[in-house]
């Protein structure tokens, strides 16, 4: 099979199983056609005050600060003496626009917005705003016009700061909730003196929203321990208390005004969020106001696994936590009656979108083939309510991800099915096997032979269809029966490529396996079990078992590494003929113990040691360093050095260092290619244009990473070229030239190229090794 061939289908089959991973795992969770449930009792409360903290952590929030006094007075003193407290648990991905849609519309964001960056998204969703009578809110310009648009009428207002604002290198991102709070009292002080604005204000459903971005901007800059961040949770205290007497004192204290506060998710140590650490993902709660219960003394908290509450010096308070879905009675100051009411609503909403959702399965899936869920099917013998919204949330998951067994069948099937097939292509032309079948009698190629066998007269194909009626029969079948099922249901287009691929290629593996077994059977005969072969399988797989578990546990990634520092010392032992250098073979051991060191090392401690950036400039001296890439390092080190100064000083990002930046980048690109020809010149100049772009992005040990990942590359190159026995590939290092005609470089390729040997999978776990480390 031709090189591009190959290429080319390998790159769509790619694809195809990378996308398969959105039809798998991203389910929109939106349900439409339900009609909205109602509950038959006055509300309590005529508006709605929601105060969203973006960013903001549970464990800062209510954590007391070093003199062991709380960073929130006001909000401390509520949860003491009005109102209830707790621990709102968002789930992945923690960025804002899903935050906000899970807490305003009760429901997961649709997986379309991940395209979009988060950002907006085409699904339509009702809202708490879209419901209301009328709905105010202030803050970010990515967050509020959301909302607005998705209103069935225009009355969902929105006021914004500019966009240009949002500057996470500015002076101080207080200012982003200072903004916020300022336009509330403004509005407030405008509505006294308006009487079309207080007549609107006074009527019921009203919801005043206010989104407070620069905790979250605090954190992404600086940190979540820092002093910028914990202030800022001091100034949203204070900023909250004010706006709280303002709106008590415009309602004349009527005791109509209910109040929550909470975030749409946390922040790690280091200024990220996105995944599903507790950092990111535990957020403060509290609500008071009328139809809010107030707090409940109580020895313990209540029954959790964590030491929140002792930490926090709140075990002796009642703790209620948020779980999406689920009303959270408790928190609700009502009599048994009316709690009970709303546990109905809430479950009839609930079992609403689960009937939907059954439903829409049920008409597309074959009835021999429906799978229901059984838990529910007798939903009429459960009486407590609290157990069906529970039941309801698990159904609405199951008829969710009703296909993703049905998926995942058809993507292993094609993923084995692709091995399976390039395991026969590999062996037929790249190895001995099929030369056993194909060469005439008495030309049997020995194993030792690493010369190319004579061109063969057949080659495995992926389309080429040849083979026996009944193969054809049997591929046509399988063919058909895989449309009409999936024609039958309705499936996506995308589908079909899923279930027909891994038959193409099963087909194709089984065709050609009887041209291998017979070759495989005579070396067999002939050299005996290949112990080798296994032994070398054997060490591949615990090799991969350590990459998946380092997964969670980064330090075995050590290990491995210490592991691979003996590999100079086996091939001496296996190979004596063709033994590394002294050179290579320190250099080799010396680089792994170095990257070794760094899986063991926090993934970041959050804070920047910028003097370890500087550190750097030390350790790239060498014979064959290009000047001007040298000076393009060295920018790269003093911009950030600038970059930093400035910010930790609250000056913002200067212009200048963005114009570097910016233009150390496209010229990191552009560099390599002007540089001379030679394999270690151009490697040389590759790792200084990653490095100078990669130091950009430092600001701690990692430069120092890179730089010994650098060194362990360049000695792996050495070591593969040095113990491959072959005189020609030793000479690679110091022969091999890029400036060379492609014509000859293809015929040399071809003259040099030889058959597939036990190093190669070596070199293959190897690569699929550093690639890994790379990542982590």
């Amino acid at each position: 099979m031709k090189l591009w061939h190959l290429v080319t289908v390998g790159i769509l089959i790619h694809i195809v199983l990378l996308y398969s991973i959105l039809d798998i795992c991203f389910i929109s969770t939106l349900v439409y056609g339900m009609t909205p449930v109602t509950i038959p009792i006055h509300a309590p409360a005529a508006r709605l005050v929601l105060f969203v903290a973006d960013g903001l952590r549970a464990d800062k929030f209510f954590e007391p600060d070093e003199n062991g006094r709380s960073r929130v007075p006001f909000l401390r003193k509520v949860v003491e003496e009005e109102g209830m407290w707790g621990i709102s648990h968002t789930r992945i991905p923690t960025e804002t626009r899903p935050g906000h849609v899970a807490l305003l519309a009760g429901v997961y964001e649709d997986v379309s917005s991940v395209a979009k960056g988060w950002i907006e998204s085409e699904a339509d969703f009702d809202s708490v705003f879209n419901q209301s009578q009328y709905t105010w809110s202030w803050g970010s310009p990515d967050i509020l016009p959301m909302f607005a648009q998705g209103a069935s009428r225009n009355h969902v207002r929105t006021i914004c700061y500019p966009a240009d604002l949002e500057d996470f290198a500015a002076s101080d991102m207080i200012l982003l909730d200072t903004w916020v709070f300022d336009q509330v009292k403004k509005f407030i002080a405008e509505a006294s003196n308006n009487l079309t604005l207080e007549t609107e204000l006074r009527q019921d459903k009203i919801v005043m929203f206010l989104h407070l971005l620069g905790v979250d901007t605090h954190g992404h800059s600086h940190k979540p321990f820092s002093r910028e961040y914990l202030n800022n949770i001091q100034v949203i205290d204070k900023g909250i208390r004010e706006t709280v007497k303002l709106v008590n004192d415009f309602f004349h204290n009527d005791g109509r005004t209910a109040f929550v506060m909470t975030a749409d998710h946390g922040m790690t140590d280091w200024g990220s969020h996105g995944s599903g650490h507790p950092e990111e993902t535990l957020t403060p709660f509290i609500a008071w106001g009328p139809g809010v219960s107030g707090p409940i003394v109580k020895d313990g908290c209540g029954e959790f696994a964590d030491t929140y509450c002792a930490d926090w010096h709140l075990d002796s308070l009642k703790r209620s936590d948020i779980q999406q879905g689920v009303l959270p009675v408790d928190v609700l100051n009502a009599s048994d009656s009316v709690k009970v009411e709303a546990l109905l609503a809430n479950a009839q909403q609930l079992l609403a979108q689960f009937q939907v959702r059954m439903i829409e399965t049920k008409k597309r899936v074959l009835s021999p083939l429906f799978r229901p869920f059984r838990e529910l099917e007798e939903k009429e013998k459960l009486r407590e309510a609290e157990k069906l919204i529970q039941l309801a949330l698990k159904g609405l998951r199951y008829y969710q991800t009703y296909d993703r067994l049905f998926l995942g069948v058809g993507i292993t099937m094609l993923f084995l099915g692709w091995l399976s097939w390039l395991l026969c292509l590999v062996m037929a032309e790249h190895t001995l096997l099929a030369q056993q079948v194909w060469s005439p009698p008495g030309s049997v190629w020995k194993m030792a032979s690493l010369s190319r066998p004579p061109i063969r007269e057949k080659h495995i194909t992926l389309f080429g269809l040849k083979g026996s009626t009944l193969g054809y029969g049997l591929l046509v079948t399988v063919c058909t029966a895989v449309v009409v099922l999936l024609f039958a249901q309705s499936m996506p287009l995308m589908y079909y490529v899923y279930f027909l691929l891994p038959v193409l290629l099963w087909y194709k593996s089984v065709d050609n396996w009887h041209l291998l077994s017979p070759g495989i059977q005579s070396l067999l005969a002939q050299n005996g079990f290949p112990w080798r072969l296994v032994q070398c399988c054997l060490l591949c797989f615990f090799g991969l078992e350590i990459l998946v578990h380092s997964f969670y546990r980064r330090e075995l990634l050590s290990l491995g590494l210490l592991a691979m520092t003996v590999w100079p010392l086996v091939s001496n032992v296996a190979n004596p003929s063709s033994k590394p250098c002294t050179f290579t073979s320190y250099g080799w051991s010396l680089s792994c113990l170095l990257v070794a060191v760094f899986p063991l090392l926090p993934v970041l401690d959050g804070t920047t040691q910028y003097s370890l950036v500087l550190g750097k400039i030390s350790c790239i001296l060498s014979k064959h360093i290009l000047t001007f890439q040298l000076g393009v390092v060295a920018t790269s080190l003093l911009t950030v050095t600038v970059t930093s100064r400035s910010i930790s000083q609250k000056q913002g990002l200067p212009l200048l260092c963005q114009l570097t930046s910016w233009l150390t980048l496209a010229g990191s690109v552009v560099l390599p290619l002007f540089t001379g020809s030679g394999l270690g010149e151009r490697l040389f100049s590759l790792a200084l244009a990653f490095f100078s772009t990669f130091l950009l992005m430092s600001f701690t040990y990692e430069g120092f990473f890179m730089l010994s990942f650098l060194a362990l590359l360049y000695f792996w190159v050495r070591m593969e070229t040095e113990t491959c026995g072959l005189p020609k590939q030793q000479e690679i290092f110091t022969q091999l030239n890029f400036a060379q005609p492609l014509s000859r470089a293809i015929k040399d390729h071809n003259q040099n190229s030889r058959l597939m040997q036990l190093s190669d999978l070596r070199m293959a776990f190897f690569f699929v090794s550093l690639a890994w480390l790379r990542m982590m």
